[in-house]
């Protein structure tokens, strides 16, 4: 696992989106864990163009459904650690679907 870079306060900004609910379901198996989140998510500021972000370490992406639609390859960035959302409505249900291996 990499270190993380630091935030210093002069750089921090507020997220672009608020989340106000999550859920997660966890189906423990070997040698992959599915991990299932729902993140209900509010857009935090009035500038539109900001993405969603999310940061997460040691998983496999298997899926992004934003309101009931699968998010094709294009609608969704994947760099390092973070998984970036470019395209939401100001509210949304966010489910995203992961493998991890916790034994590793």
């Amino acid at each position: 696992m990499s270190t993380p870079n630091p935030i210093r306060l002069e750089d921090y900004t507020p997220p672009a989106f608020k989340v106000s609910h999550v859920e997660l379901r966890v189906e423990i198996a070997e040698p992959d864990t599915r991990v299932h989140a729902t993140l209900k998510v509010q857009r935090n500021d009035a500038d539109r163009s900001r993405p969603l972000e999310l940061f997460g370490a040691d998983q496999t992406l298997l899926s992004v459904v934003v309101d009931g639609q699968t998010l094709g390859d294009n609608g969704y960035q994947i760099e390092g650690e973070s998984l970036t959302i470019a395209s939401l409505p100001d509210t949304a249900t966010v489910e995203i679907t992961s493998t991890i291996q916790p034994s590793a």
